[in-house]
């Protein structure tokens, strides 16, 4: 592969990239990896390499989850049905229910029994209920609010049977708690959250300023804003339609970040997302404070040249679909509080607000708005997620990569007793490799020792070299912000011989080595691709060991910075891999090692 940097909006596997013209990628780095193989490097590696961190996942290509809630017509939740009331269907076709039961996410003591529990015992890996906080979608006075309330009317969350985490976005996506039972770790890293910046505190004013600019308009003395001033209140309205879709693609692509950054953990995960939401049609509020104005003064011919704002629809399914095939639910959290009685401030909450119900909507989750108390909204959310059923289908067609339709009914007997059912409306056939890939990104993104879930089966060994600088593309160069110098970083693997499997053939054993490599920029959220590369193992052209290891360099180009190296190796024959990752910095000319 030809050296260089390169940017692009390159995704991991595991869902629909969104537009690379409405996301602001300025803070990816994709850079180009250069796999290659020097059988004659020296790699110091020990007869029996310690264990590394490494993160296991087990999914069955043919069995899908479903996961339904199901609520009355006053959303009071419905938690008496069995496996015969429901009907699924993937791509049209009616899919056999091969396993149901009711998952409960808080213990319940049944009547006249108090403190017993009737909870279902957990089956399979618990729910990660991942706190998501919009720093840059909130309102200085909505953060501030949800800040003072959080530590204390939060209790609620106590008696989820669920792994909590803390995410933020300001400028990027940071893990700030990664998935842990300790929830006092994750509600008091969220009281200590930073003040806003000034980025956070302008957010909800672009309206308000973009009004008065068309106010001026309107309300000219001697003119008429509807009729001769109407081309330049037009423009104005463009303007901030065109500001509102790049403000909406970027909090979109926060979400995906986010989502992607736990795609690779085991079980359902379940993201609570709080700030002021995502305009489904933006610029549409500027458009509806035009329009009432001219009808009111009875110029409304002029007000219908406007046209609609322009939906984002697209991106909302875009992300929608991405949580979906990595069995994401979002529960939207409105951290507006009571909206206000102005007309114009409540045109800007429920635009958003709509974008927040779509997402929700579209992958089964719920929207919780309109309460400046932050208990009640989580007590709805509990009520909610506590009428889950987990339906376990089998989809005999195998499709990698497709993104497949789900419908969920419930059996003609109950369709007319007024029953709601939420649940995700798509899932994605994952191909082992999309499957490996999201392990690497959740490896790179999440720090802890709860990704040290089982050991390193295959004993690698990883180390790096020290960087050495590299010649950049000098138009790429000047693109840079801080004009930092690009170095290649050489891993170094060993594999243990007796690792591999080596199967029998007409001209030999045979065998092979699956290699992933990753690298995360953990200051500025930057990311190389996943990468992969296939090691024939055996007879005269495949790699052969040396003192009972197989050695491998690979070597990628990153600009300066501190990065999370991430490294899979997969033994093909038997599937078995190891997942290791180790910091480094960029330039280094210490020589950490894994293993």
């Amino acid at each position: 592969m030809a050296p260089g940097l390169q940017r692009s909006c390159t995704r991991p596997p595991g869902g629909v990239p969104l537009s690379s013209t409405r996301l602001r990628l300025a803070r990816r780095l994709t850079g180009s990896l250069l796999l290659g193989l020097v059988l004659s490097v020296p790699v110091h590696a020990a007869q029996e390499p310690a264990a590394a961190q490494t993160f296991a996942d087990t999914v069955s290509v043919t069995e899908v989850l479903v996961h339904v809630v199901v609520t009355g017509r006053r959303g009071d939740p419905v938690t008496d049905l069995e496996q015969e009331d429901f009907v699924v269907h993937v791509d049209g076709e009616r899919v056999e229910i091969t396993g149901f039961r009711r998952t409960l996410l808080r213990e319940h003591a049944p009547d006249g029994a108090a403190g017993a529990v009737v909870a279902e015992e957990p089956q399979g890996p618990p729910v990660s209920v991942v706190v998501y906080f919009d720093e840059a979608g909130t309102r200085f006075f909505d953060r501030r609010r949800f800040l003072h309330r959080v530590q204390r009317e939060a209790e609620a969350l106590r008696a989820w049977n669920a792994r909590f985490a803390l995410v933020t976005s300001g400028d990027q996506v940071q893990i700030r708690v990664p998935p842990t039972e300790d929830l006092d770790a994750v509600l008091a890293a969220a009281a200590a959250l930073p003040l806003p910046k000034w980025r956070s505190r302008q957010t909800g004013r672009h309206f308000q300023r973009a009004r008065e600019q068309v106010g001026e308009v309107l309300f000219a003395p001697y003119g008429d804003g509807c009729g001769e001033g109407f081309p330049q209140v037009t423009a104005l309205v463009k303007g901030y339609e065109v500001r509102e879709k790049r403000r909406t693609a970027e909090r979109l692509d926060a979400l995906w970040d986010v989502v992607t950054a736990f795609s690779g953990v085991p079980g359902r995960k379940i993201v609570l997302y709080v700030g002021n939401g995502f305009a489904q049609v933006p610029g549409e509020e500027l458009h509806d404070y035009v329009v009432q104005f001219c009808l009111g003064v009875g110029s409304g011919g002029g007000a219908a040249l406007l046209g609609p704002g322009g939906e984002s629809s697209r991106l909302f399914d875009q992300v929608a679909a991405h949580a979906n095939a990595n069995n994401t639910t979002l529960y939207m959290l409105d951290a507006g509080g009571v909206p206000s009685i102005s007309s114009s401030g409540r045109s800007w909450r429920l635009n958003r607000q709509g974008g927040m119900a779509y997402l929700s909507r579209k992958t089964g989750g719920r929207t919780l708005f309109n309460s400046n108390a932050l208990g009640p909204l989580l007590d709805d959310a509990e009520e909610h997620l506590d009428a889950s059923y987990e339906l376990a289908v089998t989809v005999a067609d195998h499709k990698p990569g497709e993104l497949r339709q789900i419908d969920v009914e419930l059996a003609r007997s109950l369709r007319n007793q007024g029953y709601r059912l939420a649940y995700r409306r798509s899932w994605q056939d994952k191909s082992r490799d999309q499957m490996i890939a999201d392990r690497l990104v959740s490896t790179a993104w999440l720090d802890g020792d709860w990704l040290a879930e089982a050991a390193n089966p295959l004993s690698v060994a990883m180390r790096f070299a020290p960087t050495t600088p590299v010649e950049a593309d000098d138009d790429r160069r000047r693109r840079r912000r801080n004009r930092e110098d690009v170095h290649e970083l050489v891993v170094r693997v060993a594999i243990p011989e007796l690792a591999a499997t080596l199967l029998p053939g007409p001209d030999g054993d045979r065998g092979a080595l699956g290699l992933w490599l990753m690298a995360v920029e953990r200051n500025k959220g930057y990311r190389t691709p996943v990468r992969r590369m296939l090691l024939e193992l055996g007879g005269p052209e495949g790699l052969q060991s040396h003192a009972g290891f197989h050695f491998v360099d690979l070597g990628v180009k990153l600009w300066e910075g501190e990065y999370t190296v991430v490294l899979g190796v997969v033994d093909e024959p038997t599937g078995t891999m190891s997942v290791l990752r180790e910091a480094t910095s960029v330039p280094s000319t210490s020589v950490p090692s894994t293993g």
